[in-house]
């Protein structure tokens, strides 16, 4: 088994606008990944329709099986993922779990738990991304994932832009939440060290300051430095195996020049 490292623009996820396409193709160039990165087709057409309550049901359904179809043929033991939005972190993260079974927790760096239920989720699977690897409204979807989550695998750290039913949910469920203020602030060893020995890690942009970063595609009112989101990765490192990496949602039409950013891509290459 070994890495698969996925250029995964996927957008529709998000709705109709291809603002997540575009950024994820300037952050694959200021990255300077191209070369490195195996990429995931999308289907060409741009038509966005609903169909079971989601837009771009159709597209976003045959791109994730031609995820599975890499997965599938590569199993590879860490996953590497630059989106496109949210979502793209299922399939990878449900086939990780399996392999460490059950062994993983899965850090949502996020300003959105992206918690929501079909109802509520305005027809965007990003906004219920999450949701879908615990319980699945969608058959066709079920059946690609290799695994489902148990509650205490996640860990939602951020969740700023929380809705009160998702909170809800959280703590019914028993969801471990890290307040915004708690993971810039707080020692990370006070949660760290409930994490299992595997960590699947996701990264939106979203979660960083955005005075400082304004690249997110759901921008919210405060997160990290860049600068300190890099140390979190490096001190998960030192203290677990960190087996996922997505980076998403960057939505800046320019590569971006930071250095630390070029630094979280280095990293989720050496996973």
């Amino acid at each position: 088994m070994g890495e698969l490292n996925l250029y995964y623009p996927q957008w529709q996820g998000g709705g109709k606008q291809k603002t997540l396409y575009l950024g994820a193709a300037a952050a694959r160039k200021g990255l300077n990944l191209k070369s490195r990165l195996q990429e995931i087709k999308l289907v060409s057409n741009d038509k966005v329709e609903a169909e079971n309550g989601i837009m771009g049901y159709r597209p976003l359904m045959e791109q994730l099986k031609a995820v599975k179809n890499v997965i599938d043929e590569r199993q590879p033991g860490s996953v590497f993922t630059l989106g496109g939005g949210s979502e793209v972190s299922i399939l990878p993260i449900s086939h990780i779990n399996k392999l460490a079974e059950g062994n993983l927790s899965v850090l949502w760096i996020s300003a959105h738990p992206d918690l929501k239920t079909i109802d509520a989720c305005e027809e965007k699977l990003q906004n219920m991304a999450l949701r879908t690897l615990l319980e699945n409204d969608f058959e066709e979807l079920d059946q690609m994932m290799a695994s489902k989550l148990n509650p205490d695998q996640i860990f939602i750290l951020g969740g700023q832009s929380a809705t009160e039913e998702e909170k809800a949910y959280m703590e019914e469920k028993g969801i471990n939440w890290v307040p915004m203020e708690k993971l810039i602030w707080s020692d990370p060893k006070s949660w760290m060290e409930n994490l299992k020995e595997n960590v699947f890690v996701c990264l939106n942009f979203d979660a960083l300051e955005p005075e400082a970063f304004p690249h997110a595609y759901r921008r919210a009112e405060h997160g990290m430095q860049i600068e300190q989101a890099l140390g979190l990765m490096k001190s998960l490192e030192d203290e677990r195996s960190i087996v996922g990496f997505s980076m998403v949602e960057y939505a800046c039409t320019e590569p971006e020049p930071i250095e630390e950013f070029k630094a979280l891509g280095a990293l989720g290459l050496w996973i």
